[in-house]
């Protein structure tokens, strides 16, 4: 797969359907009507995804019913897989869980409750992470709906019945995604802090793809985990490993330092020189992803100078770029990679990292003329 098929998978999954209805139904007021289907291609490729379209009846607080049509795409599901699983520990930790829009965050309990009425909330969710391991999830969502609702009507242990197709799918892809997961590392073989962070996410999602295979549904698991030890993350973050959380504040958009990033990470696995190389990575993902539009490829020199490049970092940054030339860090962030800079931000440090030299000397001239 090229990047421009992974950056095309990658953008469907993050962009969610136009879907029209808003405000917050509860389940009883919006009916599922008709069903269909229809293919997209992926931007720039011979490629199809599928698109689930659902005709719908509303009925609003006042009576009142219309008619509309929502789409479920990846961004969707994984929205709906998010919530409820959110949902789920909200209502075991003792609390209420929190009104949301109805799309996308209903959209798959709508979809099930049509095509699949006796799911129990758990296997709705098994059967939305088991489509999640699929690059095009819209196109297997109804066959494993339809496949736990057919379980369910003969009896039988419907969530066994589904970890077992899933391990089997799962085991079925093992040594393609052993051969990407070996292509990455030998990529990045230095000793340095974005090559070892890149080893080390590599080393993680090989043994968390290990754990998905042993247990397909582990998202299940980790809840019944944290209630049963009083909110213990320890034993979840020994398992599948250390996250940085960026913690929003009150204040304005370009306020210097307004967020916090905290590294949630065991004490004997710290390690601040693999925390900078996370960020750098971070930062190298995001500029590369700068780089695809439409399905073709901008070269850098042509990016456009807009407030959609904001730099991740933004928020919690206080570095001199970031307090003196903060339309720089909010428009073209890559221009923090000039040789001017004495204090190379985590940004600045992936673009020296991975642009060819011609690049850094036309950004020095950017600067220049900034």
């Amino acid at each position: 797969m090229n990047f421009k098929q992974k950056n095309a998978f990658i953008q469907s999954t993050r962009n969610r359907r136009p879907n029209a209805i808003s405000g917050k139904f509860a389940e009883e007021q919006v009916t599922v009507t008709a069903l269909s289907e229809r293919t997209q291609a992926l931007p720039g490729l011979d490629i199809e995804t599928l698109v689930i379209v659902c005709a719908l009846s509303i009925t609003n607080d006042q009576g009142d019913s219309y008619t509309a049509s929502v789409e479920i795409g990846s961004h969707e599901i994984v929205e709906s897989v998010a919530y409820l699983l959110e949902a789920r520990f909200t209502v075991r930790a003792g609390g209420k869980p929190v009104d949301v829009p109805f799309a996308p965050y209903r959209l798959l309990t709508m979809l099930a409750n049509y095509v699949a009425p006796h799911l129990t909330e758990e296997l709705v969710i098994a059967c939305g992470i088991a489509t999640l391991q699929n690059s095009d999830p819209p196109s297997a969502l109804l066959h494993y709906l339809a496949f736990a609702e057919a379980e369910t009507l003969k009896g039988g242990d419907v969530f066994a019945a589904l970890e077992q197709r899933q391990r089997q799918e799962l085991c079925n892809a093992s040594a393609w995604i052993e051969d990407q997961l070996k292509v990455i590392e030998d990529i990045f073989p230095v000793d340095e802090p974005m090559a070892r962070a890149v080893r080390k996410t590599v080393s993680t999602m090989r043994s968390n793809f290990e754990m998905r295979k042993q247990s397909p549904f582990f998202e299940l698991e980790i809840i019944v985990n944290i209630i049963q030890s009083n909110g213990n993350l320890t034993p979840i973050l020994s398992v599948f490993g250390a996250c940085g959380i960026l913690q929003r504040c009150p204040g304005f958009d370009d306020d210097v330092e307004r967020d916090r990033l905290y590294e949630f990470v065991l004490d004997d696995e710290k390690d601040p020189s693999l925390d900078t190389g996370r960020r750098i990575m971070h930062a190298a993902f995001d500029f590369i992803r700068l780089h695809a539009s439409k399905g073709e490829f901008i070269p850098t020199l042509k990016l456009p100078k807009t407030r959609r490049n904001i730099c991740p970092f933004y928020t919690i940054c206080g570095l001199e770029t970031r307090r003196c030339s903060p339309q720089i860090c909010a428009e073209e962030p890559w221009l923090t990679a000039h040789r001017a800079t004495t204090d190379l931000c985590w940004y600045g440090t992936a673009v020296r990292l991975i642009s060819p030299p011609e690049v850094a000397e036309e950004l020095d001239k950017q600067y220049r003329g900034a």
